[in-house]
């Protein structure tokens, strides 16, 4: 029944969209602009770990590979929007769910690749890193939604495995002058790599 209903419904705004055509056609080509600014982006990551310990402890190693895909709008009055997903595969490497017999306890670091709260999943791991709307200003921006942060002291993106930390919440950066910049942020949530 709500499939039928959607149904109508799409129909009948495709028909009434048609009945509009010189406005729509103006309208659409300003939208056509738009998106002809817009830029997709993406790279390859492969990354290896591997743990060997002395004498009889048990050895680790995998090796991760996965990719990033980003898509940005062109500026529209200022305002931007992006979104961008990342996706991880464990690709070989020994399992990493064995216990060593000796110390009772099982790998720490390999694990680390791909997804910390549910260990011992390691393929299908997607993720979407940001999704926002940002309003920008010469060099000056807000950003709300989720957000690539500044580089800061306290707060950075940390992307030197497979992922980076992902934050959610809204990100001010004013430019005062050429030696001077401003960073508010108000996070949210946080996804660790």
């Amino acid at each position: 029944m709500k499939t039928n209903l959607f149904l109508i419904l799409f129909l009948a705004c495709i028909a009434t969209s048609n009945a509009q055509n010189g406005v729509e056609d103006e309208r659409q080509s300003r939208i056509e602009n738009y998106f002809k600014n817009s830029t997709l982006k993406g790279r390859i990551r492969n990354f290896t770990m591997a743990t060997y310990n002395r004498g009889s402890l048990q050895n680790y190693s995998t090796n991760a590979s996965g990719g990033v895909i980003n898509f940005k709008t062109g500026s529209f009055k200022g305002f931007q929007a992006g979104i961008q997903a990342s996706f991880t595969y464990k690709t070989i490497g020994s399992d990493l769910k064995s216990i060593d017999p000796v110390v009772e306890r099982g790998d720490k670091w390999e694990f680390e690749l791909y997804d910390v709260f549910n260990k011992g999943e390691f393929n299908h791991l997607v993720r979407l890193d940001e999704l926002y709307l940002k309003y920008q200003v010469g060099n000056n921006y807000l950003s709300y939604g989720k957000i690539k942060t500044e580089y800061t002291r306290i707060i950075n993106a940390s992307d030197g495995r497979m992922n980076r930390f992902a934050h959610s919440g809204a990100w001010m950066h004013l430019n005062i002058d050429s030696s001077h910049s401003l960073d508010l942020g108000w996070l949210n949530r946080v996804s660790p790599r």
